[in-house]
């Protein structure tokens, strides 16, 4: 399942100075989808011990809020989440009942994946025109590419570091995980 379109891969590889076909550019992206799969996985994880009410995710544009649980195993029925801010929300009732002294865990799917499943494919596409080419300008664009990839990833795997952020002072655990 990709995440984005062939139009979105077209617009992407259009000065690479080739055109694909529409079958073409949805292989290049079903390849990026895959490379993401295997690179970072399908959800990004976040760990709280004793959080409050509100919790600010660390990536706030997300393209699915998949599950919230208060560990070892239950899964959280409802929460707000406003992209606005990057904050969930619990209903306060249920927050001092459920969930006000437990650690929960939070899966979801920040915007960030879609970008870079976008350059995975961009960078099989001009990783292709370069072997056929040899071309200064596609290697040009390779680097830039494959630079912003590193720089993507490099952020995802900065956001393991534990960050103190609940009203106990102990700390968060954010990474992205393969589920």
């Amino acid at each position: 399942m990709a995440y984005n379109e062939t139009e979105d891969l077209r617009r992407n590889v259009q000065d690479a100075g080739q055109v694909f076909s529409p079958d073409e550019l949805h292989s290049f992206l079903e390849e990026g989808s895959m490379e993401l799969e295997i690179n970072i996985g399908r959800n990004y994880t976040e760990v709280y011990h004793n959080p409050d009410r509100e919790v600010i995710l660390r990536f706030k544009n997300l393209l699915n809020l998949n599950k919230i649980y208060i560990l070892p195993n239950t899964e959280i029925p409802e929460a707000e989440y406003s992209e606005e801010n990057g904050v969930i929300t619990f209903d306060e009732t249920y927050y001092e009942d459920e969930i006000e002294e437990e650690t929960i865990k939070v899966f979801y799917e920040p915007k960030i994946f879609k970008l870079l499943e976008l350059l995975y494919a961009t960078r099989t596409v001009l990783e292709k025109l370069l072997q056929q080419t040899g071309d200064e300008i596609v290697s040009t664009q390779y680097e830039t590419v494959d630079s912003k990839i590193d720089r993507l990833e490099q952020r995802l795997n900065q956001s393991t570091t534990s960050i103190k952020t609940t009203k106990s002072g102990l700390p968060v655990r954010r990474r992205w995980q393969r589920r």
